[in-house]
């Protein structure tokens, strides 16, 4: 009994102080694209470039013509999720978009979104939806939990069957819930 009391004490002690990567508020992730390592973080194709955006500073900037509309113009970053695993994380950043077409699914447009790979579940991706149109600089967001087994995380930004131009700007991830005990 005393060797379970122990026990218990130590994993008292050890929730008490926390791990701050799980503390609700911690941050996974954040990116304003002002330094030249954040920019070098993303390969840019041709549809994209670095444009002055939110507040004066460094944003992506996306353009798809009407002709590659029907495609996905979208960038990635890898993203590892392993420490994450069983959190509610929130995602943000902040955007704007000028004539980007209605796509055909309210899960396409303007594109902030998260992907991973789940042995259990399958492939899973999370974005806000219906995002799409002319609008000034506003707030993206979305939570998730992320699953138990998920690997090979990514942050896709970009239009996803619509035209227009989009711009994206300070990214950041924090996390809402710790995982079970």
């Amino acid at each position: 009994m005393r060797a379970y009391v122990n026990i218990l004490l130590v994993a008292l002690a050890f929730h008490a102080k926390g791990n701050s990567a799980f503390q609700p508020g911690a941050v996974v992730f954040e990116s304003s694209f002002d330094s030249p390592a954040e920019r070098q973080a993303w390969q840019l194709p041709d549809f994209a470039k670095w444009a002055a955006g939110y507040g004066g500073t460094t944003s992506l900037c996306v353009t798809v013509s009407l002709e590659g509309s029907a495609e996905t113009h979208m960038i990635r970053l890898p993203l590892d999720l392993t420490r994450h695993r069983g959190c509610r994380l929130l995602f943000e950043c902040m955007a704007r978009a000028e004539n980007v077409s209605k796509p055909p699914a309210s899960y396409l447009g303007v594109k902030f979104m998260l992907h991973y790979q789940s042995e259990m579940s399958g492939p899973f991706w999370q974005n806000e939806n219906d995002v799409f149109g002319t609008f000034d600089w506003r707030r993206l967001r979305f939570t998730t939990l992320i699953g138990d087994d998920a690997a090979d995380g990514e942050i896709f930004l970009g239009l996803q069957g619509s035209s227009g131009t989009a711009w994206f700007d300070a990214i950041r991830i924090t996390v809402l819930k710790s995982p079970p005990a």
